[in-house]
């Protein structure tokens, strides 16, 4: 920041960007008097240089919310008449000049259009977890020439208009809530702050879903019923750092019809794509490549019996079971120890869906509910699993009722480095109105995982669907899996949650994985299945719309019915989507 800018006042900078070379003079700006003139073409809305100007200054952690300004939206920029290629290129012969200034024109519209600086940055809001506003003018302003003096009177008229209309207001009375709030303390009680505000972008809908190409396009966080965003005080209630157990929704859940239900979806799996002599065992080697998964839970009870004959690195390696080159505690204990349970459930799960999956045990939690502590150590456990571990996909089972910028910026490294990141949406449905935990709710980085009973239906525990995320579900109630002997409760127990459809997802993420691998390698594009913009398109592929979410089921790409060359160019033309 020079001098100039240094001494440069609220007037001055607005002054500064209205001396457009064409309509005003330049500015001088502090005591040497330095000449400063508006940026011009493609710097119409500086949003987006304000926002790193101020992540600079004062660091993304501080930042409470954005608040954007429009100056009336305008109607899209185009040719009055039609002008191909062609037809540009003869504009330049003297005898067709025309059309010159309405090209020009319309070139200067498009350049100085401040819309797609506001998509670009509600986007990067929604990924970065901020809250954004932005405030336009939808009506009225189309007609008004720049510099206008003449117009006064119409654009305070549309701005009272917009200003008056019921959204706007609840807009306005929910930007005034997160202003006064301020950036949140990780670490104070949750009672002393408004922490529960959503974290997300409010204003005009950008990129809308679209289910006929068969995959679910990234958007602009939408407005929504501002009444529905105010802080609810029963989220209050949930502990700030929480591993989703089954607290509260077994009775009605893990019944015997759920149970069935559970039990055909595994057995549909199995008959269509990972039993023997289908579509996964057909080219199955032991030394195709595995996709490594991480589990960060409540460690493993590495004793049990569904765990005896498991092997590192698909059968070949000198490692077999748990031990120290594939479990790590950070909670003071041993990993190879669950006191939970849950950690030994999730683990074999992933087993159940993908057999041949590298197995890596992060413990993380001790009991359900961590402590201050726990964040760190999941951001730890993170950077870990893909510094150390290398893993190409990451299991998290718990969500936080709030944001840790230690995660945030963990969950980005592992985003950088192409892992697949799977979190629980969270399991207390209307406690918490629309609102999915943290991290799931990482829009553009970590792939949110809902729950369905074994036909598809949504859990009555799932978060409302999100309209700034993709809503993936997967069978959660009532599953079947390992649980540590020492409860004395048998072998295997039911249990149900968005914490249980997590690790299911994950395992299915990992047989996609290890089906490009097999060879022949015929997918040419299988590079980009490991990351999270590739996973996301086969996942989306893969699921059928029910309730608001997508029920995830595998069989719809990887059947036994089609032959594998049939299945590759399947991948392959969804892949060519996100292919870099």
């Amino acid at each position: 920041m020079d001098s100039a800018t240094k001494e440069c006042t609220i007037w001055e900078a607005a002054r500064a960007t209205t001396a457009s070379l064409s309509d005003f003079l330049p500015i001088k700006i502090g005591t040497k008097g330095v000449s400063y003139v508006s940026a011009g073409l493609g710097f119409s809305n500086p949003a987006k240089e304000a926002f790193d100007e101020a992540v600079r200054v004062w660091h993304l952690r501080d930042l409470g919310c954005l608040v954007s300004i429009g100056t009336g939206i305008t109607p899209p920029a185009r040719l009055e008449t039609d002008l191909d290629s062609t037809s540009l290129l003869t504009m330049l012969n003297l005898s067709n000049l025309s059309r010159l200034p309405e090209l020009l024109h319309t070139f200067f519209r498009a350049a100085t259009d401040c819309e797609r600086t506001h998509e670009e940055l509600s986007r990067d809001a929604c990924s970065l977890g901020l809250n954004y506003f932005r405030f336009n003018v939808e009506t009225g302003l189309e007609n008004i020439a720049r510099y206008d003096v003449s117009g006064k009177e119409i654009l305070r008229t549309a701005t009272d208009d917009y200003l008056q209309r019921s959204e706007t207001a609840n807009l306005l009375s929910l930007c005034a809530l997160h202003v006064t709030a301020g950036p949140v303390d990780d670490f104070q009680a949750e009672d002393d702050v408004p922490s529960t505000l959503p974290k997300q972008s409010y204003g005009i809908p950008v990129n809308r879903v679209s289910k006929s190409r068969n995959t679910v396009q990234p958007e602009s966080c939408m407005l929504r019923d501002a009444q529905q965003q105010l802080p609810n005080t029963l989220t209050n209630k949930i502990n700030a750092y929480s591993l989703f157990d089954t607290r509260d929704i077994g009775a009605t859940t893990e019944d015997s019809n759920a149970s069935q239900d559970a039990d055909n979806w595994f057995r549909l799996l199995e008959d269509r794509v990972t039993g023997k002599n289908r579509v996964m065992d057909r080219r199955r080697k032991d030394n195709d490549k595995k996709a490594k998964v991480a589990i960060l839970d409540s460690g493993i009870d590495a004793s049990h019996p569904q765990f005896s004959n498991y092997p590192m690195d698909g059968g070949m390696s000198r490692f077999r079971g748990f031990g120290d080159h594939n479990c790590r505690d950070w909670t003071g204990s041993s990993a190879t120890h669950d006191r939970m349970g849950h950690g030994t459930h999730a683990a074999a799960l992933v087993l159940k869906v993908a057999p041949k999956a590298e197995l890596y045990i992060a413990k993380i939690f001790n009991s359900k509910d961590g402590d201050p502590n726990t964040p760190h150590h999941v951001a730890e456990a993170i950077r870990h699993a893909i510094g150390t571990w290398h893993v190409n996909i990451i299991s998290m089972s718990f969500g936080f009722s709030r944001r840790d910028d230690e995660i945030r910026s963990a969950v980005g490294e592992a985003h950088a480095r192409g892992v697949i990141m799977f979190a629980a949406a969270s399991n207390y449905g209307a406690l918490e109105g629309k609102m999915t935990a943290f991290p799931a709710n990482i829009v553009g980085q970590v792939i949110k995982i809902s729950s369905t009973n074994g036909l598809g239906s949504k859990s009555r525990f799932n978060p409302e669907p999100a309209s700034n995320d993709d809503n993936f579900s997967v069978v959660g109630e009532a599953v079947r899996s390992a649980w540590p002997r020492h409860f004395n409760l048998g072998e295997e127990q039911r249990k149900s949650g968005t914490s249980i459809a997590t690790p299911i997802a994950a395992g299915i993420a990992a047989l996609v994985l290890e089906y490009a691998e097999q060879r022949p390698q015929t997918i040419v594009n299988r590079h980009n299945l490991w990351h999270y913009d590739g996973m996301r398109v086969i996942f989306a592929k893969m699921a059928s719309s029910k309730d608001g979410f997508d029920f995830i089921r595998p069989w719809e790409l990887l059947d036994n019915k089609w032959r594998n060359k049939d299945i590759s160019n399947r991948i392959m033309y969804e892949l060519k989507r996100v292919g870099f």
